[in-house]
């Protein structure tokens, strides 16, 4: 039996859609961002794994069912998608033999923790932008308080009104912006 195929911007899509959906409490009551996790596990109903592709479409390698990767990009042609594997290769696969990844908790708090396939680390940037300069690097495990999103939109303005942009601005252990994809909600054993 084939598990029901899954689109990649269900997750966020279905979590931001139940928020706006609730009924308005007595009280105006502050949202919080939904957590969501850029990390996908492969996994195929025979476990089997699967063919991870470049752009057009030939083998790269073989990745095992089970193999976390970072999801990069939705489908732009057909039902594809990019993705990140550990080691630093970056190649297509089949959105229906993705699942997001459980790790971490499910109820925002604010606290986050650095995630990366291979254990490495991430860049804090002073500005929401490829562009703007490294200021700090943070370990995979990090725990970092999060106080804000921003997105940097296709003219290069940067918008703070987007709930869940690409980028979480940081207040600890050092201020400025980690790309979001890297952080993961925080478990129930918060230091």
């Amino acid at each position: 039996m084939n598990p029901p195929s899954r689109s990649l911007a269900f997750p966020l899509g279905a979590c931001l859609a139940f928020f706006l959906e609730q009924p308005a409490l007595a009280q105006p009551q502050p949202r919080d961002p939904p957590c969501y996790t850029a990390f996908y596990q492969i996994i195929r109903p025979d476990g089997s794994g699967i063919e991870v592709q470049s752009e057009s479409g030939e083998r790269i390698q073989w990745s095992d069912d089970g193999a976390l990767v970072l999801f990069l990009s939705a489908p732009t042609q057909g039902t594809r998608v990019r993705v990140a594997l550990p080691g630093g290769v970056v190649g297509y696969v089949e959105e229906e033999y993705l699942a997001p990844a459980e790790m971490g908790g499910i109820i925002y708090s604010g606290r986050m923790q650095v995630k990366t396939l291979d254990g490495g680390t991430v860049n804090v940037r002073r500005d929401p932008s490829l562009e703007a300069p490294v200021i700090d690097t943070l370990a995979d495990g990090t725990w970092v308080t999060e106080v804000g999103f921003a997105s940097t939109l296709p003219d290069g303005t940067v918008s703070r009104e987007v709930e869940l942009g690409e980028w979480s601005e940081i207040s600890s252990p050092v201020q400025g912006f980690v790309a979001r994809r890297f952080l993961v909600c925080a478990s129930e054993e918060t230091p």
